[in-house]
């Protein structure tokens, strides 16, 4: 921002996706203000804290524990291999009612580089009253495809984000900029254009 107010231009702040940001400038490292708007800090985490109270209550009030409740369960290393689907009697439409997965079963390992021994691999079948496809730009598509899904829309318009780097030389008195410190692309500037 200095260095576009430096060079007579009028830097915007970039629109993102977060609440409270504080600059720190570690979003690539996970948002420890918990700030950035991500899928674990706005959807997981309230469930999953909502579990944790609801489960407390059960255990004080017999009459809630004997209620059936939904919950969210996290199973790491699993693939979606397709959506089950069925034919909604009242509307007529394909719903979706589950996931088809396989989970592998790795043998325990210390540290984030050793390699991982596969064991064995499961089969899982969920059933849901809701399922959500989040697999990224690039796997969701192929998961809908592959699970049957005919839209014009899947696999198209995917957009890239590719980044130019810049750089600057300024001189040393007229302004003194802290690259390592701050949001990466917090600002741009569009009147040299």
């Amino acid at each position: 921002m200095q260095g576009a107010e430096c060079g007579g231009h009028t830097p915007e702040r970039i629109p993102r996706n977060a609440k409270k940001c504080v600059d720190c400038g570690s979003c690539c490292f996970g948002c420890s203000h918990k700030s950035k708007q991500t899928a674990l800090s706005v959807v997981f985490e309230p469930i999953m804290l909502a579990q944790i109270k609801s489960e407390k209550e059960s255990a004080e009030n017999t009459e809630k524990k004997n209620r059936k409740q939904g919950k969210l369960y996290i199973i790491p290393d699993c693939k979606a291999l397709d959506i089950t689907t069925a034919i909604n009697s009242r509307t007529g439409k394909k719903v979706a009612t589950g996931v088809n997965a396989i989970v592998s079963v790795y043998e325990p390992h210390l540290g984030a580089t050793a390699k991982r021994n596969l064991l064995a691999t499961r089969n899982l079948q969920v059933r849901s009253k809701i399922t959500v496809s989040s697999c990224g730009s690039v796997w969701t598509p192929a998961l809908l495809l592959n699970s049957g899904f005919k839209h014009p829309k899947i696999g198209k318009y995917l957009t890239l984000h590719p980044v130019l780097g810049c750089g600057g030389l300024f001189p040393k008195d007229v302004v003194r900029i802290l690259v390592f410190y701050g949001l990466p692309l917090p600002f741009n500037f569009l009147d040299v254009l």
